[in-house]
Parts: structure tokens; sequence; C-alpha cells
């Protein structure tokens, strides 16, 4: 995606003190757009204001996440290498043809104290995660982690969400 810069907005804390931002973009999509200041560059410690670009500037981005009707985009160079495209495009359209609230079967690869990491049959992992019960379509894992399906154990799942920025899917666990 490409969009013209047609503003900042400067992010501060309590304190008054200068923590980041983002660069307001005009696009073709039907959200707003944005570039978080830490996705303009490969190493957050090469930022500096100095090097924001300039109102009126056309940037090449690539989508990492989208939330509350806003997506949030990218215009880091490792980001917009041709195998990282191919990579968020393949994601892409695995989330259109496989929308939210679908019933998927996979296998229980790695159990983890945060949830659970399921091969749904795609190039892109599913998480059970015990943070994030309350969307997930599903219903919770047990208290008791020694309770929770074990690795290489079929699983029942929903698609819950997704998480553009690390090419995963949130998955619900339906249990039975």
């Amino acid at each position: 995606m490409t969009g013209t810069v047609i503003g900042y907005e400067p992010s501060v804390n309590d304190l008054g003190i200068g923590i980041g931002g983002k660069v307001l973009l005009e696009t073709n999509a039907d959200y707003e757009v944005v570039i978080p200041y830490h996705y303009l560059f490969d190493k957050e410690n090469n930022f500096d204001e100095v090097h924001l670009p300039e109102i009126g500037a056309k940037i090449k981005t690539v989508i990492k996440n989208h939330v509350d009707n806003t997506l949030y985009v990218s215009s880091r160079p490792s980001d917009l290498e041709q195998t990282e495209i191919d990579k968020f495009k393949s994601f892409y359209r695995f989330a259109e043809e496989n929308e939210e609230g679908k019933r998927v079967t996979g296998v229980v690869k790695k159990a983890m104290p945060f949830g659970l990491f399921v091969d749904i049959g795609s190039s892109f992992i599913g998480l059970i995660d015990i943070g994030h019960t309350s969307f997930s379509r599903g219903e919770k894992l047990p208290y008791k982690n020694s309770d929770w399906p074990k690795e290489n154990e079929l699983v029942n799942c929903v698609i819950g969400y997704y998480r553009f920025h690390e090419r995963q899917i949130g998955l619900g666990w339906i249990p039975g």
C-alpha cells in the first residue's frame, strides 16, 4: 500500500516527555492509516524526528495490524523486502479465505505457560492464548495447564482473531 504523508501525531507521557508518535497517511483504504514512529526504521534507536518523512511524501508500506478501524502500517526497510511482502500477502489471503468464526481442527505442537501453539494445516501457526479468551470465540483452557490438551493431540478450535503484525492466528478452544 502506498500513502501520502498528511501529518504527525507525537505522543507524550504524563510528564510531558515525548515517547513516540505516528505518521498520518492518506490512502485509498476505508480506514485511518498510520505509521507508528517505531515502524519507520529497522532499529528503534535509529529514530530521530529530523528523519520523519515530509508532508506530501509518498511512502510504500505494508499492513502490520488492524485495530478499531485503524490500519497500522510499516515502512521499515526489512518489512518492504519482497520476501516479507510475499509472506504478508500469503497471510492476508489466508485471512480472506478463513473468516473469523470458522471452525478448524488442529494438532497441538507446543504448550507454553501462556497457551497452546496449534498446527491447523496452514503455513501459519495458531495460538490458543489464555490472555485473549474474551474475544477468541472459544472456551477458556482449564486453570491447571496439566489439564490442557497435550502435544500431538487433536483439538477443535474456532478462528477468533488475527494478529497481522505477527502473522498469527488467534484460536478459541472447543473442548470435546
